[in-house]
């Protein structure tokens, strides 16, 4: 885990030399502490905060938040410059100075994750700073902020979007490496520990993962393979979504946790041989065990919200399901599920342009969202 430099005397005197020579400055950051008044606290530090932590806020005192406006202004600019590398320096610094701050440790992971490691070549490179933005996020930022969604949330989408997915050119190296990593403390299913075990200890101890939070995910969901990143992406966003609950975050993460959902029942839920053996390479299919589930959930957060997305997920799981039934020469099964596609489809004012069931999976991919957007 990449963990900058401590504080120094010097840089601590430096610090609050230019913040009180600005001070008059501060106002270019209003919308800045605006956005992040809720957060922070003038004065003291967070419980259980680190040296560093505590250091900086003593020392700065009522200068903190001027300091960190500055360096959040500092920020934009070497992010406009494409300064990757200083600019993780600098997000040390801020992430010392506004622990508390969702947005400080989202900003740092995202630069850590996705800009520093543009700028290398080697998959193994690119994964150490991938990793070390799992490790803020859920190591720091969510032992500085345990109720946070949003900290839940972009852990979430970094197993989701960039290992789960092949948006990196290294995607595969990293999904091998981790599934590497986790199966160790897992059964040879990909199933989680027994609670009490010492795996599940050791599980909770390095990757803050519970095994009963796993077992009960799988309860209610179908078998998962913990093994694929997109277990993870699960895991998080649904705690992320407990801690949500009836604020304004709630829909972000019940997208993270159907799109996971959907992930794995489409064809990365479900390893393929023995992450242990020296030739093995990765390589995962669609998990049908979560179909039923997946839509189940969806359709809960239809009636939960408006969002029109929403809507388009639920079209594209029916589609997808009816694919997986007939995979599984369940025909029967898939023809009821097109009953249920056509009738939702005539509930959101679709009624022309829907082919017929023996057409239906040969159709140009996104033509129910066409379908729905022009209802």
């Amino acid at each position: 885990m990449f963990r900058g430099n401590s504080p120094s005397r010097r840089a601590v005197a430096w610090l609050c030399a230019a913040a009180a020579a600005l001070a008059a400055a501060a106002c270019c950051g209003e919308a800045l502490r605006r956005g992040r008044a809720a957060t922070r606290r003038n004065g003291a530090a967070p419980a259980g905060a680190p040296a560093a932590v505590s250091l900086v806020t003593v020392a700065l005192g009522g200068f903190r938040g001027v300091a960190a406006d500055l360096l959040w202004l500092r920020a934009g600019r070497l992010q406009e410059e494409r300064k990757f590398v200083e600019l993780v320096q600098l997000s040390e610094w801020i992430t010392a100075l506004e622990p508390e701050s969702d947005e400080v440790w989202s900003f740092h992971a995202w630069n850590l994750a996705y800009n520093v490691t543009v700028l290398l070549g080697r998959p193994d490179d690119r994964w150490r700073w991938i990793e070390s933005a799992v490790s803020l996020l859920r190591d720091r930022g969510m032992e500085m902020n345990p109720s946070s969604s949003a900290v839940k949330r972009e852990l979430a989408w970094l197993f989701l979007h960039k290992i789960g997915t092949d948006s990196d050119s290294a995607a595969w190296y990293y999904r091998t490496v981790w599934a590497r990593e986790i199966s160790g403390w897992l059964g040879p299913d990909g199933g989680p520990p027994p609670a009490g075990s010492i795996s599940a200890e050791e599980l909770a101890d390095a990757l803050k993962m519970d095994s009963a939070e796993m077992a009960a995910l799988a309860d209610r969901f179908g078998r998962i393979d913990w093994r694929v990143p997109d277990a993870s992406a699960l895991y998080w966003s649904w705690l992320a979504l407990r801690d949500a609950a009836g604020g304004p975050d709630e829909l972000p993460c019940r997208r993270l946790v159907y799109s996971s959902l959907l992930s794995m029942m489409r064809g990365g839920g479900a390893l393929s041989g023995d992450p242990a053996s020296e030739d093995w390479s990765y390589a995962a299919a669609p998990n049908p065990a979560v179909v039923d589930a997946t839509g189940t959930f969806i359709e809960e957060t239809m009636r939960a919200t408006p969002f029109s997305g929403v809507r388009h997920a639920y079209a594209g799981w029916l589609r997808d399901a009816i694919a997986i039934r007939m995979l599984q020469g369940r025909e029967a099964d898939a023809r009821a599920l097109y009953g249920r596609l056509v009738r939702f489809l005539a509930e959101n004012g679709v009624v022309d342009g829907v082919p017929p069931f023996e057409k239906l999976l040969s159709a140009p991919e996104g033509f129910l969202s066409e379908l729905l957007d022009r209802s």
